[in-house]
């Protein structure tokens, strides 16, 4: 008799339930039977895995062992499986991105990937911070474009790579008190009333506004979370308060100006996040795409910097 994987499915629910009756329906078998099947495993590795009376089931240190070995083997196999299916099916490539604004060098690697693969679909979402950490976990996902601070947990089976970095500016309307002004200081923001988007949907990165302008000595009146960058440039505009912007995002209201902050505390970091596991070509091809655009970006903007500086 040789082991076969029900076996391992068989053991992991007893191990789990430790109850015969509890795991025979779990597994959609006769309790006699799923006695006969732990009977054999035991009989084909030669050891005793549990311990058993008529009222317990208590696992043995060899029984402890295959449990936390049988988790790793069966999940192993049902991703080389999941993996290999992928290869046969063209499915469509699911990419996260931010609803709060739109980058350009996502859009210059979404043209560049239609190049090179034209039938395979890209599933756009705009998902928060958190929806697309979960996914990209959940294999749900292939790319995200996340900001930083990362949302946790259990980052480190994800690929993640910066690939834009630029400072805040402070958006304002035309009939704020501070309109007029070249720049914003520590001094100008305090006592300004804050427009931000709601901690739940990117605890760390809302954690790390707060605590960036803490640290300047602006304790942020939030008079208003919003969900969508519209609704706060709307509100910005009616000047209920100021809001954060990007140089690279378009705002769409002519009574409102964009100030910078001097120093330039608050930096935005856009990452692409990716998990480990995912071996698709598509993907691959995404990642270098990436890295090509970053490299020639990051050129470009040196280039600038040294004309401006030798002018």
């Amino acid at each position: 008799m040789k082991l076969q994987l029900r076996h391992l499915h068989y053991f992991i629910a007893v191990a789990e339930e430790l109850n015969f009756h509890k795991a025979s329906d779990r597994v959609f078998v006769s309790q006699p039977t799923l006695s006969h099947q732990i009977a054999q495993l035991e009989d084909i590795l030669g050891v005793k895995l549990l311990i058993r009376d008529k009222r317990h089931v208590k696992l043995t240190t060899a029984g402890q062992l295959l449990y936390e070995k049988s988790l790793l083997i069966i999940e192993t196999v049902e991703l080389s499986i999941a993996q290999v299916r992928d290869l046969g099916v063209e499915k469509p490539l699911k990419v996260g991105v931010p609803s709060y604004h739109s980058f350009d060098i996502v859009s210059k690697m979404l043209q560049k990937f239609a190049s090179k693969y034209p039938h395979v679909l890209v599933d756009i979402k705009e998902m928060t911070a958190l929806e697309m950490n979960d996914a990209l976990h959940r294999r749900k996902l292939d790319i995200g474009f996340l900001a930083l601070p990362f949302p946790p947990p259990g980052n480190e089976t994800l690929n993640v790579k910066v690939i834009a970095q630029e400072a805040y500016l402070f958006c304002l309307s035309k009939q704020h008190k501070n309109y007029g002004l070249s720049e914003l200081t520590a001094e100008t923001l305090k006592g300004n009333k804050f427009i931000l988007l709601p901690r739940e949907t990117h605890p760390t990165f809302h954690d790390y506004i707060i605590e960036q302008l803490s640290r300047i000595g602006v304790e942020p009146d939030v008079v208003v979370n919003v969900p969508s960058t519209q609704a706060q440039y709307s509100l910005a505009a009616a000047d209920i308060g100021i809001c954060l912007a990007l140089e690279s995002s378009p705002i769409p209201d002519n009574d409102l100006v964009v100030l910078p902050l001097n120093p330039p505390v608050l930096q935005h970091e856009l990452t692409i996040a990716s998990h480990n596991d995912n071996q698709r070509e598509e993907v691959k091809f995404f990642l270098s795409c990436t890295q090509a655009l970053t490299e020639a970006v990051s050129y470009t903007h040196l280039r600038a910097h040294e004309t401006k500086a030798n002018l």
